[in-house]
């Protein structure tokens, strides 16, 4: 099985199981109590009571921006420090010295810790905050990912990886025509 099938499969599940959660969270909750929205004497971030619509939308506001300001910056700065740390396959980091490379990871990672406990301390002040707060989220991460796949040159759906690529496209009876042939079917 490709592995966009395998995804695809995975998606449908975890679409399920959320389906599932919601609908137990719908009728495990009490009239009225899961679904408030706006302003309220009860909505409190750290000390400050959000009581009044301005407040409210002031909230909202900070919100999004923060969660979309974070997705961007995890989603386009977090690979760079990653693919250069952790990747087993090479010995050889290219753009970052040492010490460079240690001092922007650890601070970076420090940073997205902090923030993560902040933004989870709004989040489950109530349910409305969060839903707004993961619909910013989503679509900074559409944007992101938009110009992440921009920069992508090929897109190779028959093949999972470069290997299998380089073995089919060059698995041909031995006609380069042939091969240049089956390599271009493969680049579709």
């Amino acid at each position: 099985m490709r592995i966009a099938q395998r995804t695809k499969y995975c998606f449908w599940a975890n679409l399920c199981l959320l389906v599932v959660l919601v609908t137990c969270a719908l009728l495990a909750s009490p009239e009225g109590g899961l679904f408030t929205f706006g302003p309220s004497a009860t909505l409190k971030i750290g000390s400050v009571v959000i009581d009044t619509w301005l407040r409210y939308w002031v909230l909202i506001i900070l919100v999004c921006l923060f969660r979309s300001c974070s997705v961007v910056i995890n989603d386009i700065g977090m690979p760079n420090l990653g693919f250069s740390i952790y990747d087993p396959t090479t010995e050889t980091v290219y753009g970052f010295a040492r010490t460079e490379l240690q001092v922007l990871a650890n601070g970076m990672f420090l940073v997205t810790s902090l923030s993560a406990i902040f933004s989870t301390l709004v989040i489950v002040a109530r349910l409305d905050v969060a839903l707004v707060s993961t619909l910013a989220s989503e679509l900074a991460s559409a944007a992101s990912i938009y110009y992440l796949l921009s920069k992508k040159k090929r897109f190779i759906k028959q093949c999972d990886t470069e290997e299998e690529w380089k073995r089919n496209s060059s698995s041909s009876s031995g006609n380069d025509d042939d091969a240049a042939a089956a390599a271009a079917a493969l680049l579709v």
